[in-house]
């Protein structure tokens, strides 16, 4: 459907702290299961309803929390931080996630939203998945208007930054 484009990115209003609480739902049980410490922090964040598509912010989100996971080993270290930018009546979504995971080469963060690209080598190959995943985030993000920044280093970590905008909803008093 993303290729086709086909897919509709819907406008509705909806709750960021039960988006952000839907996701952490999602994720808990992986954390535990590995055994991570997980902070998880909203910095400045002065509009709690918005309007854009909560079910494709939650895909996102979900995804790049998961990567964090499976490419940081036991016991290690993943930190999320949201904030928010407002501007009049729309504001910017900022999500980013750090892990002291097994991190990218440069050569690999080049390639990384190609359809099926995933590293080659035997601590990879354990990790369950296709390579679609980051190639989807990106088509949704662009397909919000929106920006990912992901900055590597092999054997120290990734930190992953999505900038979303967002109209804000007024709620009336």
């Amino acid at each position: 459907r993303i290729n086709s484009g086909k897919m509709k990115i819907a406008e509705e209003q909806f709750s960021l702290s039960d988006l952000l609480h839907d996701t952490l739902t999602i994720i808990r049980p992986q954390i535990v299961k590995k055994n991570h410490t997980f902070t998880f922090s909203v910095g400045d964040v002065p509009e709690e309803v918005l309007c854009g598509d909560p079910m494709r912010i939650k895909q996102i989100y979900v995804n790049i929390i998961s990567n964090a996971i499976k490419y940081t080993n036991d016991g290690g270290k993943i930190e999320e931080t949201v904030t928010e930018e407002p501007e009049k009546d729309d504001c910017t979504l900022c999500l980013s996630c750090a892990d002291n995971g097994i991190g990218m080469s440069p050569d690999f963060l080049d390639r990384i939203f190609n359809p099926f690209e995933r590293v080659s080598s035997s601590t990879i190959s354990r990790v369950e998945g296709t390579g679609l995943g980051m190639s989807i985030v990106k088509k949704l993000i662009d397909a919000m208007g929106g920006t990912i920044r992901i900055e590597s280093e092999l054997g120290a970590g990734t930190t992953v930054t999505v900038r979303i905008p967002l109209r804000i909803v007024n709620l009336p008093l």
